[in-house]
């Protein structure tokens, strides 16, 4: 089989972001991370043969970022990453992983390397899922040309709105595309929409068609430096949030501060906020009820701040969710919208509901911490980590969300 991730910049723009963050932060103290796959959906994946996972795994370790890549990086972002981080990823060497029994995926190593691996490990597997799960490439031109269909009926639904506002729609679906050729298809047939299109965060993508990656930062990050600082300290556990936010705000201009605001429940994080809200460009909105969330950014920001602040929706869009928010907020906030899976893997057919999270400190510094990680969610159903760990959180981060969805991605 043909090799699914042949670049390695074939990931979301954030992984550059934190990937530097954590490069600097953690060259001198050595920070070992454990990482898990979880397939959330109710789609098994066991026609897909281990070996070619692992097949496709091993491909990985030989990937390598180009001069070229690079000059791309630094043509877009000029001054954001420094030229010793480059030099890192260049000579990079990314781990080899295996499939375990029942299809588990759960590798540990240094962050500053394993931090890549998520994004490949997903979009991997999606793919396969595709080939082995269902008929798709038995009649793949119809399929392809179905799904093809549905994006351009979307945007030119879209692009016909009333005062929808420019570039608000960002290509973010990497993780559970259909396949990577597919991806570029659509990307190909959304950039022609130059008034509602923003760009990608597919970062190989983005120098193939010569746009500006887009990204803010993840999960990973939060749940990372709150297990790191807590450790069994529930007052260093509730001030983690502080850290990170100071971290990337010392190293990340304006246009790039988009805060995550659900890792430990968007309660508390607003309430952590407050002192930063005049300096960060906005808020990334990832579960819970979209609306419900903008009328709260409303209150936190005030009516006139809220009309310079943005917020960037981003869980399980279509095309209905995205008017929705439209409607309800156009002249009130800036909003955009990081449209995932519904985008590069709407045919017709199931989507895989998986994700790749941090889920144990092993180690800091030389000095083993055994610890697990948390996420919790303004969705019951998005919460990850140890029983025990997750009621500690609930506590310490005052957590009483009690709303649940559906996972469809």
């Amino acid at each position: 089989m043909n090799r699914i991730i042949k670049s390695f910049l074939d990931f979301d723009f954030y992984k550059l972001t934190m990937g530097q963050l954590f490069f600097e932060q953690f060259k001198v103290n050595q920070l070992i991370i454990e990482y898990s796959f979880k397939n959330r959906s109710k789609y098994m994946l066991n026609k897909i043969p281990i070996e070619v996972i692992n097949e496709q795994f091993r491909y990985l370790s030989e990937l390598r970022a180009s001069q070229s890549d690079v000059d791309f990086i630094k043509s877009k972002y000029p001054e954001v990453f420094s030229d010793e981080y480059f030099d890192f990823i260049m000579n990079i060497q990314l781990p080899i992983i295996t499939v375990g029994d029942n299809y588990s995926i759960v590798y540990s190593g240094d962050v500053r390397t394993h931090i890549y691996m998520e994004t490949y490990i997903l979009s991997i597997i999606n793919e396969l899922y595709y080939i082995y799960n269902t008929d798709a490439y038995s009649n793949l031109k119809k399929v392809t040309e179905f799904g093809l269909s549905k994006v351009v009926e979307s945007f030119r639904k879209i692009n016909a709105v009333p005062d929808f506002p420019t570039k608000a729609i960002t290509e973010f679906g990497t993780r559970r595309r259909f396949s990577f050729s597919y991806q570029r298809e659509v990307l190909n047939i959304i950039r022609n929409y130059e008034y509602i299109f923003g760009g990608t965060s597919n970062v190989h993508l983005a120098k193939e068609f010569d746009l500006k990656p887009i990204g803010t930062n993840a999960h990973e990050l939060y749940m990372i430096y709150a297990g790191l600082i807590g450790l069994d300290n529930d007052v260093t556990l509730r001030e983690s949030q502080f850290e990170v936010l100071d971290l990337w705000e010392e190293r990340y201009p304006y246009d790039m501060r988009i805060a995550l605001s659900d890792t430990f429940g968007t309660n508390v994080f607003l309430e952590d906020f407050k002192k930063y809200k005049n300096d960060w460009k906005g808020l990334r909105h990832d579960s819970g009820d979209a609306l419900l969330f903008g009328e709260r950014c409303i209150d936190f920001f005030g009516a006139s701040l809220s009309k310079e602040k943005l917020i960037l929706f981003s869980d399980g869009l279509n095309t209905e969710e995205i008017l929705r928010i439209h409607y309800r907020f156009v002249n009130r906030i800036k909003y955009g919208y990081g449209w995932g899976t519904m985008l590069t893997n709407n045919l017709g057919m199931e989507t895989l509901s998986i994700v790749v999270k941090p889920s144990k400190i092993i180690s800091y510094n030389g000095v083993v911490v055994d610890r697990p990680l948390v996420k919790l969610s303004d969705n019951l159903n998005k919460n990850t980590g140890n029983l025990l760990e997750i009621e500690r959180y609930k506590i310490v981060f005052d957590y009483v969300n009690k709303q649940s969805s559906e996972l469809i991605v």
